[in-house]
């Protein structure tokens, strides 16, 4: 239960990091927000 949690932590600040404002979200590389969502479904999957 401790591994997916501190991996959960560890994407969002990632993610916060490499943001860029609304307007300009659409900049963000396909393979980025590919790995975010897989990551994401991935976390929800093992951590509800």
């Amino acid at each position: 239960m401790t591994i997916p949690k501190v991996i959960k932590k560890q994407r969002c600040t990632n993610f916060k990091t490499t943001r860029i404002p609304q307007g300009q979200s659409e900049i963000l590389s396909a393979s980025h927000e590919e790995l975010f969502l897989t990551e994401f479904i991935s976390l929800t999957e093992v951590d509800p």
